[in-house]
């Protein structure tokens, strides 16, 4: 993959509005395991009541406040135990969009988080994505099958559908080429959910990953989408750091 370096944004009210977009043909979801709210073997809870928030061990790709060891709050790019890393945004022509991810001010606070991404926008038939590259600027597919379990994030999502696709990819732009990336379908209410989701939900390529992609806004209606806390879930302890 290839993309801007990351760094500060300067988008002064710290969100990014995709704006309005053309028509973009049809959907751009190829490749997508439809299971249906939650997908088959992922789980989500609130952490406040209903279904606990997911207590198992967990590896943080990103917090977005900036915590995880000298990454910005207000920059695309984090750092994790591979390497850099660092958050993109892209939508597909007529009106292309490839540029860094912007975080913003969670308020009131989610906890003891306080920053996070959002992406707000509207007319973008085929959705947006809001992606994480895992090695940056390279781009290199990692092998994650083999020391993670899968993938824990918390998100919401207001607008004209709940529909989120999350894929792991191998190395390409979602909007160029869908079929080569497994996704899965969630379903995303407007309060903050977690959701944990397995690699095997996606019976995809979790030894050659490059990025996690977030799509939203397919078919064209307005979406105002809030991304944190991206890490690994591990099947009995997370492996140590080095």
């Amino acid at each position: 993959m290839l993309g801007a370096c990351g760094g500060k944004s300067d988008n002064s009210d710290g969100n990014f509005d995709a704006g309005s977009g053309g028509g973009g043909g049809n959907s751009g979801s190829g490749g997508n395991n439809d299971e249906g709210s939650g997908g088959s073997g992922a789980t989500t809870g609130t952490g406040e009541g209903g279904v606990p928030e997911f207590e198992g061990p967990v590896e943080s790709i990103d917090d977005v406040d900036g915590t995880d060891l000298d990454s910005d709050p207000e920059s695309a790019y984090f750092f994790w135990r591979w390497g850099v890393g660092n958050w993109f945004l892209d939508a597909p022509e007529p009106n292309r969009i490839r540029t860094d991810a912007v975080s913003a001010e969670i308020e009131p606070p989610r906890g003891e988080s306080t920053w996070a991404y959002r992406v707000q926008g509207t007319g973008h038939s085929r959705g947006v994505d809001l992606w994480a590259q895992l090695k940056h600027p390279e781009g290199a597919a990692l092998d994650l099958g083999s020391t993670y379990a899968g993938i824990v994030f918390w998100a919401k999502l207001e607008g004209a559908s709940d529909r989120l696709l999350v894929g792991v990819n191998p190395g390409v732009y979602y909007f160029d080429a869908p079929d080569a990336v497994p996704t899965v379908e969630l379903r995303v209410s407007a309060e903050w959910q977690q959701f944990v989701v397995p690699f095997d939900v996606w019976k995809g390529p979790e030894d050659a990953v490059a990025s996690f992609d977030f799509i939203v806004g397919e078919g064209g209606g307005d979406f105002d989408f809030w991304l944190d806390d991206l890490g690994f879930f591990c099947g009995a302890a997370c492996p140590a750091p080095e």
